[in-house]
């Protein structure tokens, strides 16, 4: 029985031993002897990872990383946070700092942001530097070093956190001819609206341009030029073609316009200027067109 209450009196010690530790260490966090700089991941406060699209086209992907301070009521001085830069993924080409008035000192190495005084908390964006290449997944961490007051770094947030660049971007491959199975809409804009679907022709005749045939449902066939970096589509002016207008065959239709390549959807998006001089008794006739063509298999 003595040696069942000498075990009861030892583990209530170690219990109150243990809660007075904590409370020390809640007290250090909570007082002002404890301040600190830190990052936060805009997807939790509590991982230091964070990923963010690469984007493709001229639609690039972005995310905000907030620094902030902590340990007092207030912050009198503005406390300049070093930040360096690690890893695969390299400023000025994969990624740059937007969004960033508190931030100076940009290099491929690093950067500093500055936490105004009055504030606790201040963020900057990173962007990504879009392109069609296939690539693998990019990272770059984003390190704390330093900063002007000699604060704690890192807890109750993060030192680091691990920025991963998620390369989006598909290979396009169109073999032979294609036609579009009933996968063509267009919107005559002003004219007859919308319409389809119905099929149309996608020929490679080089490696950068393609034959687009039975544009408007007439038949029509253009060209269109592929720039293989942000798969953009350029249609110079062609014709003429030939269609009825006001109840009366005219031959002289123009098309131009531009487009875009979606390899990771397999379409293309065109959007045309399709104008007639001698159309409707020589008054003359133009309107727009829009084109979604789907060439999924």
């Amino acid at each position: 029985m003595k040696n069942i209450k000498l075990f009861i009196l030892f583990l209530a010690v170690l219990v109150v031993a243990t809660s007075c530790a904590d409370r020390e260490d809640f007290d250090d966090l909570a007082s002002a002897d404890y301040k600190w700089v830190g990052l936060t991941s805009p997807e939790s406060s509590n991982t230091s990872v964070a990923s963010i699209f690469e984007g493709n086209g001229s639609v690039p992907g972005f995310v905000t990383i907030t620094v902030s301070t902590g340990g007092a009521l207030t912050n009198d001085n503005n406390i300049d946070v070093a930040i360096e830069f690690s890893g695969e993924a390299t400023f000025g080409e994969d990624f740059v700092i937007v969004d960033a008035s508190n931030v100076s000192n940009v290099s491929t190495k690093g950067m500093t942001v500055t936490i105004p005084a009055d504030t606790l908390v201040t963020s900057f964006q990173v962007q990504t530097i879009t392109n069609v290449e296939l690539e693998s997944d990019r990272s770059v961490a984003l390190e704390i070093v330093s900063n002007s007051m000699d604060y704690a770094i890192g807890y109750p947030r993060k030192q680091a956190l691990n920025l991963i660049i998620l390369d989006d971007d598909c290979e396009f491959i169109l073999e032979d001819d294609f036609t579009g199975a009933n996968e063509t809409n267009e919107n005559s804009v002003g004219l007859f609206g919308e319409n389809g679907p119905y099929d149309a022709n996608v020929t490679i005749i080089e490696a950068t341009t393609l034959s687009i045939g039975n544009v408007f449902d007439f038949g029509w066939e253009v060209l269109a030029v592929l720039n293989p970096a942000d798969n953009t589509l350029s249609i110079s002016s062609q014709g003429p073609f030939s269609a009825l207008s006001c109840g009366a065959p005219i031959t002289d239709w123009f098309i131009e316009g531009t487009g875009q390549l979606s390899p990771c959807t397999t379409a293309i998006a065109l959007d045309l200027d399709v104008s007639s001089v001698a159309a409707c008794d020589g008054d003359g006739f133009a309107f727009q067109l829009l084109m979604d063509i789907d060439f999924t298999n």
